[in-house]
């Protein structure tokens, strides 16, 4: 669809998503955070509770909670390590040119975990790393045969590298 959006696009195409919370984060100790969000994380779209255990000091961060879990430790000025646990889901619309542009969504439920590290090497310029895995991943589309996939996925591991100026 990306090669004709302009003319081809529908409504189907673009979504609208967000999320409401409300937190008490102090800049030390305990805090909380409570909401809703509707987006496509979890494969198709709807709406899921936020809830969030948070903490905090000058070295250490976290974030345990749902649908996101984050712990952040900081050793030096320049240096952060952390590890994530989140839903890593998405839905796309398709038109199959070729179907005879025959229509369907494709879905896919995961989960992805990750490590990385983010070291700022020089005055607001960031270099980043992270390793991490996608699991409990489920497909659901068509083939160009109009053969319906439904199936579980092997976990997948992945890398991601980042070069980043903060303004």
């Amino acid at each position: 669809m990306f090669k004709d959006l302009f003319s081809r696009g529908t409504s189907d195409d673009f979504n609208l998503y967000g999320r409401a919370t409300v937190e008490r984060a102090p800049a030390d100790g305990w805090g909380w955070r409570a909401g809703a969000g509707y987006d496509d994380r979890f494969g198709d779209p709807k709406a899921y509770p936020i809830a969030a255990l948070l903490y905090a000091s000058s070295t250490f961060d976290a974030q345990i909670g749902w649908p996101h879990a984050r712990a952040r430790w900081k050793p030096r000025e320049s240096l952060r390590l952390a590890v994530q646990v989140e839903p890593a889901g998405a839905r796309w619309h398709v038109d199959s040119d070729e179907r005879d542009g025959a229509q369907f969504d494709y879905t896919v439920e995961a989960w992805r975990a990750s490590i990385g590290v983010d070291w700022e090497f020089a005055r607001r310029w960031h270099l980043g790393a992270q390793l991490g895995s996608e699991f409990d991943r489920h497909h659901d589309f068509e083939l160009d045969t109009g053969a319906r996939i439904d199936t579980d996925a092997d976990s997948a591991a992945f890398p991601g590298v980042c070069v980043r100026y903060g303004f």
